[in-house]
C-alpha cells in the first residue's frame, strides 16, 4: 500500500488501489475454497501459513535493499516526530483509521465465532470468504467510479462505516448459512 501511495501518479491512486484489492481478494476466494474442498483436517494449512511468512521475511531480508538505492537515505531531523504531533488534520485521520480496521477486524472474529454457532460443518465458514471475496471483486469497479469517485473522502468513510456496522449488527441476527453470507456481503460492500 505504501508502494502504491508513493509510486502511482494521483489520478491513479484509486485504480491501483482497487487492483490490489482485486487482487488480495482473489487469494482470499481461492484459499476460501482451498480449505472447503479438502479433505479431513485443515489444521496444517496454519503451518503452511507460517512457511509462507518465514520464507517471505527471509526473502525480505536477504534481497531487498538496505539502504536507500543509489542516493544517500535523507537524515531525519531532530524534532520530526514532533511535527507529526502537532498536526492535527492527521492524528485525527489516523485515529479514525485505526478505529475503522479495528471496526473491520470484528468481522475475521465475529464471523467465524457466529458460524461455530449455527452451521453443522464449520468449513462452510470458507466459502462465506469466497463468496465475500468475490462480491469485492465483482463490485470493486463500480464502488470506486460510481461512489469514491464522487462523494467526499470523509462521506464516503461514513458510508463505508455504516455498512460495516449494518453487516456486524445483522451478523449477530443470523440463524442461516444464506443469512452469514448476506452479513458478510453487507459488511463487505
Amino acid at each position: 500500500k505504501a508502494a502504491i501511495a508513493a509510486l502511482a501518479s494521483r489520478e491513479n491512486q484509486t485504480t491501483a488501489f482497487s487492483m490490489r484489492g482485486i487482487a488480495a481478494n482473489i487469494g482470499t476466494g481461492i484459499a476460501g475454497l482451498i480449505v472447503f474442498f479438502m479433505p479431513g483436517p485443515t489444521s496444517f494449512i496454519l503451518y503452511i501459513a507460517a512457511a509462507i511468512y518465514i520464507a517471505l521475511s527471509v526473502v525480505s531480508w536477504l534481497l531487498l535493499p538496505k539502504n536507500c538505492g543509489q542516493e544517500a537515505c535523507p537524515t531525519i531531523p531532530r524534532g520530526a516526530y514532533r511535527q507529526i504531533l502537532k498536526n492535527r488534520p492527521f492524528l485525527g485521520f489516523a485515529a479514525v483509521g485505526v478505529l475503522i480496521w479495528a471496526l473491520y477486524a470484528q468481522l475475521a472474529l465475529a464471523l467465524p465465532l457466529r458460524a461455530a454457532d449455527i452451521l453443522s460443518d464449520p468449513k462452510n465458514v470458507s466459502l462465506i470468504w469466497s463468496i465475500n471475496s468475490l462480491i469485492v471483486i465483482l463490485s470493486q469497479k463500480a464502488v470506486t467510479s460510481l461512489i469514491i469517485r464522487r462523494l467526499h473522502p470523509l462521506a464516503a468513510l461514513a458510508l463505508s462505516v455504516l455498512f460495516i456496522s449494518a453487516g456486524l449488527v445483522s451478523l449477530y441476527g443470523s440463524s442461516q448459512f444464506i443469512h452469514l453470507v448476506l452479513s458478510g456481503a453487507t459488511f463487505v460492500l
